[in-house]
């Protein structure tokens, strides 16, 4: 099994890490909940949606490849 290391800023964790596998960012929402992850080249994982009180609603793990404003 895969141990998984976490980035942090200031106490609220932004990543993870698994040795073997893409380095992954949490992208959240004004709240703070995690809504969506992507991966080093820009692409999701992964996306998320709550409903009221923080129950899950819908998860979905379609990659989409997105562009950088840069």
């Amino acid at each position: 099994m895969a141990t998984t290391y976490y980035y942090t800023v200031n106490d609220e964790i932004i990543g993870e890490y698994a040795i073997g596998s893409s380095h992954l960012d949490y992208l959240t929402d004004a709240l703070g909940s995690v809504v969506a992850t992507i991966d080093q080249n820009l692409t999701f994982q992964g996306t998320a949606r709550y409903k009221p009180y923080g129950a899950h609603s819908n998860r979905e793990r379609t990659p989409i490849p997105i562009e950088s404003g840069q």
